[in-house]
């Protein structure tokens, strides 16, 4: 039927007659094959299909329809892989490309064998690029030269898995071009649109184009930076700055009403989107999520589309009792929050090493360092026995109630007691073990 509807409109075409509305509808361009070939198999490979979408032409059992065309999957369910042998044709005509298609949630790009060439090469205004899988490339794996190209729900830079590092040697997407082709969407907020972008050389480069929106993406342990604006790219956009990673997150931007995304990560990419939040007329912004650590980063997105660099990564608070930088403090970083903590002036337990080395002596042996254990008598709470105890040992170098460490009983360690007394010996939350 396809075929018959292609050549009908060969026909029609050719002889100057209008064509009719059937032969104008667009049919998906359906891949059977996860060969990389042009064989005339009765198949329609990927190689095909976008040979067939560019020039409108029947290729093997790819049957292009006219105007924009969709190439859809029909490989069967999972991730199937197509190992790609060589450089794949350039995109030069409009088409959707779908890889969540015919029950397969991606289909993955896979160079195999030599040669250096990107994954895909998009010269075709208006193409778009869904739920991809493209690995392995030795260049980049999406280069983009043409206008208004969209990409979601893609993986650039990793396995099906979307986590085991497989990169391409060049930039995750690299927009670039001679015609300084703009107006591109690479991922996006909502369900299903956002990208992860890993283990490239740079996430994205942007040279000499504006008015790309890159935002919601996981983009992370790239080589170099995760957003690269040069050359005039996005204008170069200053990026935000967050002062206040705690409670909320906030700071401030040059940019009056515009988007800020903000990302937690390990160093300073953008790995989990956190959320957005809009700048005021003065530029200032707060996001009211605690964010987890260890570092926060942020991006802004003006008026017309153009998203900036990742900022300075911000560092959670070094006194921290947990994994968010939300101001549950630990001022004496013994893993005990300040609200809970009987004994901020060191950390509970005797030497820690991984506290710089505490020397508290536990006389009483029960996992708590004399300074935060003031119940010399072991009774369970601190009392006026405790105080009786410590008085006659004042002036002597009795351990047990040299609560300090300073090698002799002082007033010092009175100080120390009066402050516990009537508490219950240790943290009253977990402690961490000696």
């Amino acid at each position: 039927m396809r075929g018959l509807i292609s050549f009908i409109a060969w026909l029609l075409a050719g002889a100057g007659l209008a064509i009719p509305a059937i032969a104008q509808a667009q049919i998906p361009l359906v891949v059977t094959t996860t060969e990389d070939l042009v064989t005339g198999n009765n198949n329609c490979s990927l190689r095909e299909a976008i040979i067939a979408a560019n020039t409108n032409s029947p290729v093997d059992l790819c049957v292009a329809g006219l105007g924009s065309d969709s190439i859809r999957f029909g490989l069967g369910s999972g991730t199937p892989q197509i190992d790609i042998l060589s450089p794949l044709p350039d995109i030069t005509a409009p088409v959707s490309i779908r890889g969540n298609t015919g029950g397969a949630t991606r289909v993955v790009l896979h160079r195999t064998g030599g040669g250096s060439f990107a994954g895909l090469v998009i010269k075709a205004n208006g193409t778009t690029v869904e739920s991809l899988v493209i690995n392995n490339f030795a260049g980049h794996g999406i280069v983009i030269q043409a206008n208004n190209v969209t990409v979601t729900g893609s993986l650039i830079g990793t396995a099906a898995d979307g986590i085991t590092p497989l990169g391409n040697t060049g930039n995750g997407i690299a927009i670039s071009g001679p015609a300084a082709p703009s107006n591109h969407v690479i991922g996006g907020t909502g369900a299903g649109q956002a990208n992860v972008i890993a283990y490239n050389q740079i996430g994205v480069s942007v040279a000499g184009s504006t008015g790309n929106a890159i935002r919601g993406n996981s983009i992370h342990d790239n080589g170099g930076v995760g957003i690269d604006n040069t050359g005039g790219g996005n204008g170069e956009l200053a990026p935000p700055q967050i002062t206040q990673a705690d409670v909320t997150v906030s700071g401030t931007s040059g940019c009056a009403s515009c988007t800020v995304d903000v990302f937690a990560d390990s160093a300073t990419e953008g790995q989990t989107y956190l959320g957005s939040t809009t700048t005021n007329g003065s530029g200032a912004w707060t996001l009211g999520t605690p964010p987890p650590g260890p570092y926060v980063t942020a991006t802004v997105t003006n008026t017309s589309g153009s998203t900036s660099e990742f900022s300075t990564a911000h560092a959670c608070r070094n006194f921290d009792a947990d994994a968010l930088c939300d101001g549950v403090d630990d001022s004496d970083l013994d893993g005990i929050a300040d609200a809970v903590d009987n004994c901020m002036l060191a950390p509970n337990g005797p030497a820690l090493p991984d506290t710089g080395g505490n020397s508290q002596l536990d006389v009483g042996g029960d996992g708590y360092g004399n300074l935060c254990d003031a119940d010399l008598n072991g009774s369970g709470l601190v009392t006026s026995g405790d105080y009786i105890i410590l008085r006659n040992a004042l002036n002597t170098n009795n351990p047990a109630a040299d609560l300090n460490g300073s090698g002799l009983v002082t007033s010092a360690d009175y100080l120390i007691l009066r402050s516990a007394l009537n508490q219950p010996p240790g943290p009253s939350g977990a402690h961490r073990p000696p």
